[in-house]
Formats: C-alpha cells, sequence, structure tokens
C-alpha cells in the first residue's frame, strides 16, 4: 500500500520502508529503532488503521502490545 495514502504511518517490510509525518514522506534505507520497543525487523503502524510489528526473522507479523502503540504514536509525533 501506498505511503502516500497516509497522513501519519511507519512501514518496513525487512527491505525498504518509509516514515509519513504530517503528509511528509521520508524514506528508510534501514529498519526504524523505534524508542520503548528497540529495533524491529519489520513494521506497518497507521493510527486507527493498522498495528503490526516484527520482532525478528523467526517470528510472523503480530498485533502490536498497549506500550508498542504508544511508542509508536509517540515516534510519529517525534517525540521519541
Amino acid at each position: 500500500m501506498s505511503l502516500s495514502l497516509y497522513h501519519w504511518r511507519v512501514y518496513w517490510d525487512g527491505r525498504h520502508g518509509g516514515i509519513v509525518r504530517a503528509g511528509i514522506i521520508t524514506a528508510l534505507t534501514a529498519a526504524p529503532v523505534i524508542p520503548g520497543i528497540g529495533r524491529v525487523e519489520g513494521v506497518d503502524y497507521a493510527p486507527s488503521t493498522v498495528t503490526l510489528v516484527r520482532h525478528n526473522d523467526t517470528e510472523g507479523w503480530q498485533e502490536m502490545r498497549g506500550f508498542e502503540i504508544v511508542a509508536m504514536q509517540a515516534f510519529l509525533m517525534g517525540e521519541g
């Protein structure tokens, strides 16, 4: 799904991705390190839309837990 469809989003699939903050897209060249979560192998987060994370190569995609959602919100708002 295109990053340009979102006003707020963090996406990384293990090879490429981006961060959208207030509609401004910044390409990612490596997995993001999210304060409170750490390095992730994959993330797909858009507030009220999708909350998925993959912590390592041996685990599949999982729904984020509450503290991970709070950390992602802070990261997107530039607080993390």
